[in-house]
């Protein structure tokens, strides 16, 4: 008899909830706070994590009621299926990968950012003799009043290395470092399998732990510069915003878990806790980002406004604590990406060809397709914070919000138990989705 798999106690099924959930979307909450208002934007961190639990959670009992399927090994597509038949389960799918492709062409841009000022920072100290320039860039408590020069590097290097060109004509950010990055990547992206990138999973832990601390210590060292009464005060703060949709669309992204929940849970060994682990799992994620967005941003000492959608770029890249952040991030980065492409690969392959691996040219096509809109995204589009919340408000109108509770009102309808009030606060559920994903493109 084979050896039955192995199964995670409620610690390891939290632990692995709050890793998956967070993502390259944390160092844009302070931006994103900002556009919505200190206040405003304290209440909406804590009712999207709670309506986003709520259709998680959906989804999680949603396979309890199909008899004829084995409630632990099965996916959401399939309880799509059964409920929404087959164009349910076509959309489910198609929209995972849509967010799985969004991941990385965020991943992109931030790989080039860091990679941009990790070789700055690295050619710097090798050549100590250079010369800044480029911005007169203020500096207080460590923080920038705004992003170095990324054209030059803020450097002025006098040695040519290559074809007569000088360093900060070589290492551009919106030009050869997205280049370099797609070559290198390419390489990781062809594997058949990507087991030997999850042994590096420890690392996104780490990173995530580092940055928060990071925040945590400049609010320390820092202090407090927020004013909510005094407009003409350079650190005025607005408790509201009109643009609070920046934020709903980046937190529906943020906290989307629902197409690999179910994953997930599969493995956990006391499944009567899905529901206690699931909400601890929430809760952590959601102070986490919450934290990180509130303790950035009531510390920093400009005018909010310079606040950058990736938060480590109101540090110089010779700061040494962000540039410890970017290197291991970059690195975490660079293990993830490879197993996200594998699940877009083995999710197109499937729908498509009917099996995991349809062969090595099919991979290298889908690789290539890959590397190229990633780093065409990060020489036109490196806007980050953008990329979340078009990707999250696009993706989770469907996925976190129409088909967890299209799903439960049909299997409510099938056990006579669909009430009005039922279907109306679903139904505001899925609207709310529709409102989010339409406001984005007023922002």
């Amino acid at each position: 008899m084979g050896e039955k798999p192995k199964k995670n106690s409620s610690i390891v099924t939290i632990f692995s909830l709050w890793n998956t959930m967070m993502g390259v979307s944390l160092i844009s909450m302070p931006w994103a706070l900002h556009q919505t208002g200190l206040f405003v934007g304290l209440f909406i961190f804590i009712a999207m994590g709670v309506l986003c639990w709520y259709t998680t959670y959906l989804i999680v009992k949603s396979p309890k009621k199909l008899k004829h399927l084995d409630a632990n090994n099965v996916e959401f597509t399939e309880v799509c299926r059964e409920y929404l038949g087959r164009p349910g389960e076509v959309t489910a799918i198609l929209f995972s990968i849509f967010v799985l492709s969004g991941a990385v062409l965020a991943y992109y841009v931030l790989m080039s950012n860091f990679l941009f000022f990790t070789g700055n920072l690295i050619y710097g100290l090798a050549h100590p003799s250079s010369k800044t320039s480029g911005l007169e860039n203020e500096a207080r408590c460590d923080f920038l009043s705004q992003m170095e020069d990324e054209s030059s590097g803020n450097y002025t290097f006098e040695p040519k290395i290559l074809f007569g060109l000088k360093w900060n004509e070589l290492w551009q950010l919106r030009l050869s470092v997205p280049i370099l990055l797609s070559i290198v990547t390419f390489t990781l992206l062809n594997f058949k399998s990507p087991t030997f990138f999850t042994k590096f999973n420890v690392l996104g832990t780490i990173s995530i732990a580092y940055l928060v601390l990071f925040n945590g210590a400049r609010l320390i060292k820092c202090g407090v510069h927020v004013s909510l009464t005094d407009t003409n005060s350079e650190v005025y703060t607005k408790a509201a915003n009109w643009r609070f949709p920046t934020l709903t669309g980046t937190l529906t992204m943020s906290y989307f878990i629902q197409n690999c929940i179910l994953t997930i849970l599969r493995n956990q060994a006391n499944p009567e806790n899905n529901t206690r682990d699931l909400s601890i799992g929430y809760v952590l994620v959601g102070f986490s980002y919450t934290f990180v967005a509130i303790s950035f941003y009531i510390a920093y000492p400009f005018k909010k406004d310079y606040v950058q959608d990736n938060l480590l770029n109101n540090f110089s890249a010779s700061y040494p604590w962000s540039a410890v952040s970017r290197v291991l991030i970059l690195f975490q980065l660079f293990t993830i990406l490879p197993l996200i492409v594998f699940f877009i690969r083995t999710q197109l392959s499937t729908f498509i060809f009917k099996k995991n691996y349809p062969g090595l040219p099919y991979v290298i096509g889908l690789s290539l397709i890959v590397v190229i809109c990633g780093g065409l995204t990060a020489i036109f589009f490196p806007s980050i914070g953008n990329i979340v919340r078009y990707v999250g408000a696009i993706s989770g109108v469907v996925y976190s919000y129409a088909l967890p509770c299209l799903v439960y009102m049909q299997e409510q309808r099938r056990q006579n138990t669909l009430t009005k009030p039922k279907i109306a606060i679903h139904s505001l559920i899925i609207l709310f989705g529709v409102a989010n994903f339409i406001a984005q493109f007023f922002m």
